[in-house]
């Protein structure tokens, strides 16, 4: 008898390597990683809380960064990146790679 848990929530093999792209060119753009460190949700399953939107435009995932152990140390984050992967992953394109912008509360 199987008695595992059973995630609420079904990840499929395409927003799996969607999640990975995003994290490596995260990673490949901010210096590698003896640099940057991204947000945990981006070594969860297929992004976690990362994946902001699924439409027919790709995954988009919108997470924050910093040096490597930054999340560990209870430090702020210093970078946001923004990636949109289509759903095949064989287009991805950077939205927003910089310091962490300020939010607004509506």
């Amino acid at each position: 008898m199987f008695t595992g848990m059973v995630s609420a929530q079904t990840i499929n093999e395409s927003q799996m390597r969607a999640a990975n792209m995003a994290r490596m060119q995260a990673e490949l753009i901010n210096g590698g990683l003896s640099k940057y460190s991204p947000a945990d949700c981006m070594h969860q399953g297929g992004g976690g809380n990362c994946m902001v939107s699924n439409t027919a435009e790709g995954y988009r995932f919108q997470f924050l960064g910093g040096s490597p152990g930054w999340f560990t140390r209870r430090e702020p984050a210093t970078l946001e990146t923004e990636i949109i992967v289509s759903p095949d992953g064989k287009i991805l394109r950077v939205e927003y790679n910089g310091p962490v912008r300020v939010r607004m509360n509506p």
